[in-house]
């Protein structure tokens, strides 16, 4: 562009001096006008280039103009002057036909020229390409599109707000693509927002929402999800209105849902109460209660009753004696759960007696610290226990295996059975634990 500039303007000023005076006389007049600064002599050699394409003049290669286009382009989204420059430009390369490799090198240009000044411009150019691919190539489109996707997001989600409602558009074909049920709906959203999501969008998004809870109003996995995507919409009051709509047309027929569809419509209507409480009649909930009062046995209490009873027998009176509470716990499962505990509470009996004899006492007060420590996340670790004894029936559990491990490597005279003893004990700890986590797993995974 700078050769083109300094060749032309001075073939300008050797064989048409009135044209020379004329471009001299636009640049002035844009040097005195509205700038926002940035690179003068640039924009002079863009204003000079389409000025010279006014007067008939040789245009430069298509490789030599797209690198510079993004900087164009930027400068055009602030400054008329390059605004004209721009258009005309972009109306030229639109009538060239460029190659695969020269389009590719457009595309780079306009992603990495993409900002917020940019935006529309940088859009409108790649939704053209698109528009043009889906036309004639649907696998170049299919290429385009992920290549966009792949390197801006942000860019991919601008351009599927665009001609959603458009016929025939391929943003309106991948709408529908995600208009089939929620998880789609949901994966759709996700990206869209990239951006910021325009009210229109976000109303045509909850009309196919209704449109597909309309399709089955007894899937409650439906409503869950598609009250995730209202929040992230930020329409919590127009799903308010929508919910008291499905909550009256369920509400009227009541009486005529099995116990499945009863339990969802139940669900929708406490959906509702928790954005409009006190202002609804818990309607299909009394219909719910008065059915599983109907199924339950007479000699079964009602979950009411049970639930008063529990709360009376917790209420003791204060003088009761302490030996009638009743302390959940099985001997030899706190046992075996605390051996491990017990083999650390021992080995740090035998450090801190062997350490006293030897007169290093500060090593004993780290030992003892350290088994504060052990014996703090012991208890941590049997509170999750539903059938437990207290902490300090656990705790002297575990100070009497310790005592009786740490008093049995006291009998052995040899230092190397010692050791040995210690070691044997160790992977004896290690085991157990291992066959405790292996027995907690599964009664999780059975409950």
């Amino acid at each position: 562009m700078e050769e083109y500039f300094f060749y032309h303007l001075a073939k300008l000023l050797v064989q048409k001096e009135g044209l020379y005076e004329a471009f001299l006389s636009e640049a002035e007049q844009y040097l005195a006008g509205d700038r926002r600064g940035g690179n003068e002599p640039k924009k002079l050699e863009w204003l000079f280039y389409t000025f010279c394409q006014k007067n008939g003049m040789s245009a430069l290669n298509i490789e030599d103009l797209l690198p510079d286009i993004r900087e164009l382009l930027y400068w055009a989204s602030a400054e008329p002057a390059l605004r004209e420059t721009a258009d005309s430009l972009l109306a030229w390369l639109h009538q060239e036909s460029l190659s695969q490799k020269q389009k590719d090198q457009y595309v780079k240009a306009l992603l990495e020229g993409f900002t917020k000044r940019t935006g529309d411009a940088v859009c409108d150019e790649l939704n053209r390409m698109l528009c043009d691919c889906y036309e004639k190539n649907k696998e170049q489109f299919d290429g385009l599109l992920n290549r966009i996707r792949e390197e801006n997001e942000i860019i991919y989600a601008l351009l599927l707000l665009r001609d959603v409602e458009k016929e025939d558009a391929w943003q309106q074909d991948i709408f529908e693509d995600h208009m089939h049920s929620f998880e789609d709906m949901e994966e759709y959203i996700a990206i869209l927002e990239k951006t910021e999501i325009p009210s229109d969008m976000k109303d045509l998004i909850i009309r196919r929402g209704i449109g597909l809870l309309n399709q089955n109003l007894f899937q409650k996995k439906n409503y869950e999800i598609f009250d995730a995507l209202i929040a992230r919409l930020d329409r919590k009051d127009q799903w308010e209105d929508i919910l008291g709509d499905f909550v009256r047309q369920l509400q009227s027929e009541a009486g005529n849902f099995d116990d499945g569809q009863l339990e969802t419509a139940c669900y929708v209507e406490q959906l509702l109460l928790k954005y409009a409480p006190g202002e609804v009649e818990s309607i299909l909930k009394r219909e719910y209660d008065r059915r599983q009062k109907k199924h339950l046995p007479e000699n079964v209490e009602t979950e009411a009753n049970v639930v008063l009873v529990e709360e009376q027998a917790a209420v003791k009176p204060v003088d009761d004696d302490f030996d009638d509470e009743e302390e959940k716990g099985n001997f030899w499962d706190s046992l075996l759960v605390g051996y491990p505990q017990g083999f650390l509470t021992g080995c740090v009996m035998y450090v801190c007696s062997y350490t006293l004899i030897i007169g290093h006492w500060k090593i004993a007060v780290g030992m003892i610290g350290m088994w504060v420590l052990f014996t703090l996340n012991y208890y941590y670790l049997t509170l999750h226990k539903k059938n437990q004894y207290s902490f300090w029936k656990n705790i002297g559990m575990t100070l009497l295996e310790g005592y009786l491990i740490q008093f049995v490597a006291a009998l052995f005279l040899s230092q190397r059975i010692r050791l040995t003893y210690f070691v044997l004990m160790g992977i004896l700890a290690v085991a157990i634990q291992v066959i405790n986590i292996v027995r907690e797993s599964m009664e999780k995974g059975e409950d």
